[in-house]
């Protein structure tokens, strides 16, 4: 756990929150006096600023305290900036985005409005007489009362007086709507690289291309976060002493990649066979307990030692 307050996987939850629409992650880190990292707590993105100090060269950081930001030692800082230019920052996904992701807000309040208003473009009323404001007005909200909402769509109009109702505007096939909606779910979905299956676009889904799809999520998309955040856990947490005897963070994404049943157990029998794993090790991998002598490592019979290559030519 980073601190008392929240387990690891909310840690990580909430930081890639931040990841994901400011581009940056920051957290204090609390140190013993021997400087070992005791805790990590969140702040929010908009409470840290990031800079560099020109003259040095080194990032500088400050922190919002109570309304007034206060520079801190760059070591009480965790940072995990996202895709960035300059080096000391990440981009904002939302910023970068916005137009994309504002056509897709243009798009859904003009839906709900489209719907809210019978679920038909509005028109005017013809009438054949000069009529006065009251008048106008009397019989708009007449008209509206009994028309307008998706509750009375498609009930009969009767017209008095020489009046025609006239239809004005496209409807939304012709100012192709649907295919709006659609496309901008697409284009946001593309901005963090996420396949459209995973946010349950299925349209041109198939079960091959779907496993395909997942893997190059992990590959393309999932990887260079966990290569991110092994980078940057490593440099700020671990001290030199440490990283120098050999310890670091490493994302184990085994279970990412897990094939079906069948094709797992191949691939560990396998294994088994060549002596890469013994059975204790397959049983972990299967969360299953150990056995008793699970820990011997055997190989196919078959298999024979080869001390070295021998070049063409040679004796």
């Amino acid at each position: 756990a980073p601190n008392s307050n929240m387990p690891a996987y909310y840690f990580f939850e909430t930081a890639m929150m931040h990841e994901g629409t400011d581009g940056n992650f920051y957290s204090q880190i609390i140190r013993s006096r021997g400087g070992d990292v005791l805790e990590l707590n969140n702040f929010k993105p908009g409470d840290v600023n990031a800079d560099r100090d020109y003259l040095t060269g080194a990032i500088t950081y400050s922190v919002n305290d109570r309304g007034k930001f206060t520079k801190v030692d760059p070591s009480e800082i965790f940072h995990v900036p996202g895709l960035g230019y300059d080096g000391i920052k990440g981009y904002s996904p939302i910023t970068m985005a916005r137009n994309a992701i504002g056509l897709g807000i243009a798009s859904e309040t003009f839906g709900a409005d489209f719907f809210a208003n019978g679920a038909t473009v509005g028109g005017v009323l013809e009438h054949p007489a000069n009529l006065s404001d009251p008048a106008k007005n009397g019989l708009r909200d007449a008209w509206n009362e009994m028309y307008k909402g998706v509750g009375n769509s498609h009930k009969v109009a009767v017209l008095e007086e020489g009046m025609k109702y006239t239809q004005i505007g496209i409807s939304p096939n012709d100012s192709q709507f649907l295919e709006t909606r659609k496309f901008q779910v697409e284009d946001i979905a593309r901005i963090y690289r996420v396949p459209l299956h995973l946010i349950q676009n299925l349209d041109k889904a198939t079960n091959n291309n779907i496993e395909h799809q997942s893997l190059e999520f992990i590959q393309y998309t999932m990887f260079p976060w966990f290569r991110r955040w092994e980078s940057f856990i490593n440099f700020k947490l671990f001290s030199k002493k440490e990283r120098s005897e050999g310890y670091y963070a490493e994302f184990l994404i085994n279970t990412l990649l897990r094939a079906d049943a069948k094709t797992r157990a191949y691939v560990l029998h396998q294994m088994r066979n060549d002596g890469v794993i013994n059975g204790n090790e397959w049983r972990e991998l299967e969360n299953m307990n150990p056995i008793k002598e699970g820990n011997v490592y055997m190989a196919n019979g078959n298999y024979k030692r080869v001390d070295g290559i021998i070049k063409e030519g040679s004796e």
